[in-house]
């Protein structure tokens, strides 16, 4: 995610999710989901789906960095083997 659409998500996080202190640094390009860190939470990484009502938006949470990468790298290499895409 580039510094503009990092800052843009951050703004916007912040006027959708005012309760939470979510550090946006990775989106999926086929959906809203948005890995985030949450002052707070320590080492967890927060998956929100972006634009859910307030209240609804938490999609998942691991327990560091490696955990969401790992689930990262799977969902990516099965997205792309649905889409055929080498």
């Amino acid at each position: 995610m580039g510094k503009e659409q990092a800052t843009s998500i951050f703004s916007g996080m912040q006027e959708r999710y005012p309760n939470r202190k979510l550090i946006p640094f990775a989106k999926r390009a086929d959906n809203d989901d948005t890995a985030c860190f949450e002052v707070g939470k320590k080492n967890k990484i927060q998956l929100i789906h972006d634009f859910a009502t307030e209240g609804f938006e938490q999609r998942g949470e691991f327990e560091d960095l490696w955990e969401w990468v790992k689930s990262a790298v799977e969902t990516m290499v099965e997205y792309n083997r649905e889409e055929e895409i080498v």
